[in-house]
């Protein structure tokens, strides 16, 4: 950013958290520790993160990296922007923290017929002439040879204007280039936009003249040919690029499946990019699959440990006497034996539950069978915890220490234990071992370096806090999360069970808090039989929202019975534990 320049840079202690620097074109197997070796190089780094999909947990390819103060970082994007890592040349920038600053496009200009030795250092070399460069990008392909074209994005607009002035139509290492103003990807509004369309499976024999003239009817044409291999002979499609859109359209929905040339039926529809296409095709697959998902949701149960001796029909027969079953398979490998599980489908969720609930544990030929409602696998991979920071240790203190005696219970999991996977009703999670005695009543300890308390502020890296003061700020009730509401919130915040089946598709994250919010109030209401749990209404919230999938909690909604039956596990593991 900018304002960061401004920075003193003649005291190294001032921590500066806006030092922070964007690090993009990253190789997919880059981590964060590869990324400390090179930047701790040149200053104390505080903190990196690579971002990561939500889903498959692989790298976006960039990352942010945060210095103590601007000077460091400043010296990082000075000398280690372009540094090779893995065989990509990596991209620093600013972080712009205003994202209609990055979407504005203002300053960014777009070069082309690049010769193919050109790099991206040797590209800013060029145009840092002109001005303030804040981002430039030569485009390569997967083996990292330039596809001829790229980027620079300036501080301001008058540089990138005086840039297309000078060097627009003129030879940089021996081949003229064009330069113009970058213009942005279309959006939603313009979708229907176009001058360019793409025909196919037309007859051979169509010449450029026929093409060119059965398509003159709808306007004005800019160009039209036919795609042709090395020996002359046409593909059998082509392009027609009008001078209006209206024209474009129009042929579209004129033509498209009509036989204008023969009796071959034409496909005619708008030019896109390969890229474009492929993400309209995995976005709608994506949405299928979901759809997919939420169809069977609740319906569908996982069984493991099968006996070799189960086949789909005894795994059908043990089943079937608790409702009608759709499908049942058991899963075998390339020499048809029993992979060890299988999967039961119901018709209605009620049936699945009480399945789930009678046949967990029971003995199925000569082993106890696991079963569980079925989680596919993008919804492991988003619940999966990971660690979306690396930190680094502060420099050394003279302080003491803080006092390791209290851990505090933190989303099911301490920082400094590694994930135990799915949450086992049968025993306390790794995080309730973990849980500190209630403190007895009483004035407080005095705090601070004196009595052994927390360490200076000074002395913290941005974003993490200390033991104490993540005890002082902890909820009233041992072991709530943060997320869970209070009695009265849950009432006014609360939405439609089948709104947040389609919020679980867009947004999982917000899905799990209003789940949380209706969870919470089920706890309260639970028949416990006059005991009374409302100072376990968030613990035992946590505990299901950090133990169970997606496709779970959202059974849970549709089934009251299921959930008082998880509820009830889940206090019955704080009862056994001696935490209730």
């Amino acid at each position: 950013m900018t304002e960061t320049l401004t920075q003193p840079a003649n005291n190294p202690n001032t921590p500066f958290v806006s030092a922070s620097l964007y690090v993009g074109d990253l190789h997919p197997d880059v981590f964060e520790r590869e990324l400390f070796d090179l930047f701790s190089q040149v200053g104390n780094v505080m903190t990196i993160r690579v971002l990561r999909d939500s889903v498959t947990r692989r790298s976006l390819g960039y990352a942010y990296v945060n210095f103590q103060n601007a000077a460091d970082a400043e010296r990082a994007w000075d000398s280690l922007n372009f540094t090779s890592l893995r065989g990509i040349p990596i991209r620093i920038m600013w972080k712009q923290r205003d994202p209609t600053l990055r979407k504005s496009g203002v300053g960014n200009i777009f070069i082309k017929n690049l010769e193919k030795t050109v790099n991206s250092r040797a590209l800013f070399d060029t145009f840092s002439r002109y001005g303030t460069i804040l981002s430039c990008k030569v485009v390569t392909d997967a083996n990292g040879n330039s596809r001829g074209y790229g980027f620079v994005q300036y501080e301001s607009k008058e540089a990138a204007e005086k840039s297309i002035a000078e060097v627009n139509g003129k030879m940089i290492m021996g081949k003229v280039v064009y330069v113009g103003p970058f213009i942005k990807n279309r959006t939603p509004d313009d979708q229907n936009k176009f001058n360019n369309v793409f025909v196919k499976n037309f007859e051979a024999s169509v010449t450029d003249e026929q093409f060119q003239k059965y398509f003159e009817k709808y306007g004005p044409i800019s160009s039209a040919v036919i795609m042709k291999d090395s020996e002359g002979k046409s593909k059998c499609f082509g392009f027609v690029c009008y001078k209006e859109p209206t024209s474009a359209k129009n042929l579209v929905d004129t033509e498209n499946g009509k036989t204008p040339f023969g009796t071959n039926v034409v496909f005619c529809g708008r030019a896109e990019k390969k890229s474009y296409r492929e993400k309209e095709l995995r976005e709608r697959r994506e949405k299928a699959k979901m759809a997919q998902i939420l169809k069977y949701q609740g319906m569908n149960l996982y069984i493991k440990n099968l006996d070799d001796s189960i086949d789909d029909a005894k795994l059908r027969a043990a089943f079937e006497q608790f409702g009608a079953i759709t499908s049942v398979k058991v899963m075998l490998d390339e020499n048809r034996k029993s992979k060890g599980f299988g999967f039961v489908c119901y018709s209605v969720p009620d049936e699945a539950t009480r399945a789930l609930t009678e046949m967990n544990g029971k003995m199925l030929g000569e082993k106890p069978i696991f079963v569980a409602l079925h989680q596919p696998k993008e919804l492991r991979h988003q619940q999966a915890p990971f660690s979306q920071f690396y930190r680094f240790p502060a420099a050394p203190v003279m302080y003491p220490p803080p006092m390791p005696a209290r851990q505090p219970f933190m989303m099911g999991y301490p920082q400094s234990m590694p994930p135990a996977g799915r949450f086992p009703f049968a025993r306390p999670p790794m995080g309730m071992q973990q849980f500190p005695a209630r403190r007895a009543a009483g004035p407080r300890p005095p705090r601070g370096p004196a009595a052994g308390g927390d360490v200076p502020p000074a002395a913290i890296a941005p974003g993490s806090m200390p033991v104490g003061a993540m005890q002082q700020n902890r909820p009233r009730a041992p072991g709530a999360i943060n997320r869970a509401p209070m009695p009265g919130r849950a009432q006014n915040r609360r939405i439609a069970p089948e709104k947040i089946k389609d919020l679980a598709v867009e947004n999982p994250d917000t899905a799990r808090r209003h789940i949380g919010e209706i969870i919470y109030s089920y706890v309260i209401e639970y028949p416990s039989g006059g005991q009374d749990i409302s100072n376990l209404a968030g613990k035992i919230t946590g505990m299901l929202l950090e133990g169970l999938d997606m496709s779970e909690l959202l059974h849970l909604l549709e089934s009251r019975e299921a959930a008082n039956a998880k509820i009830g596990e889940a206090l019955r593991t704080l009862m056994e534990a001696g935490r209730a």
